[in-house]
Formats: structure tokens, C-alpha cells, sequence
């Protein structure tokens, strides 16, 4: 008499299925083992081909020339030059400009 809502089965239906799934189990394990293989040879042919790559730069790295260096002092900066020069002018103007202011109102007092 079966229960309702309770699953019975014999166990000679079990052991069929169980070595049914431990054969498809197998399969999938070979089929795994199998892409691993495959991608594992993909994966270091194109390791081979990256190392080469490193190789090739590194030797081209070592026929590059050393730099060379220059070191300028601030006088020697066209940007730093430039601002001197400009505050040389502003100076200039400065000295002349109150001589300039004088005259100007010295001549409007005469008139």
C-alpha cells in the first residue's frame, strides 16, 4: 500500500540509474579532461608566442641609446628669460613714467 505524497521506488530501479549517471559522470569527466588538454596546448602555444614577443622588445630595449641629459638654469628657461625681460621694461616705464606725470602737470599749471 502506497502512502499519499510519498515516492517509492524499488532498489534494483535505483542501482540501474545510479550506473547510468556514474557512465554519464564518466563522460562528462572525459569530455572535461579532453577540452582541458586541447585548451591547455592553445593556452601555452600563445605563452610561446607572447614570450617571443617579450624577447624581440627586450632585445630591442637594449639597442635603444642612453639620453642625453641637459640641465639649464633659470636663465636659460626662454619662459623664466621672458618674465625678466618683461619686468626689465615695466621697471623702465616706471622710472620714466612720474618724470612724464610732472612735466604733464607742470605744463597744465602754466596755463
Amino acid at each position: 500500500m502506497k502512502k499519499k505524497g510519498v515516492f517509492t521506488m524499488s532498489t534494483k530501479t535505483l542501482s540501474v540509474r545510479a550506473g547510468a549517471g556514474r557512465a554519464l559522470g564518466r563522460a562528462e569527466l572525459e569530455q572535461g579532461e579532453k577540452d582541458y588538454a586541447d585548451g591547455r596546448k592553445e593556452a601555452d602555444e600563445e605563452l610561446g608566442k607572447a614570450q617571443d614577443e617579450l624577447d624581440k622588445a627586450a632585445a630591442e630595449l637594449d639597442t635603444i641609446e642612453p639620453p642625453v641629459w641637459y640641465v639649464f638654469d633659470r636663465m636659460n628657461n626662454a619662459g623664466y628669460a621672458s618674465f625678466a625681460g618683461n619686468a626689465q621694461k615695466v621697471e623702465a616705464i616706471a622710472t620714466v613714467f612720474p618724470i612724464f606725470f610732472f612735466l604733464v602737470a607742470a605744463l597744465v599749471a602754466l596755463t
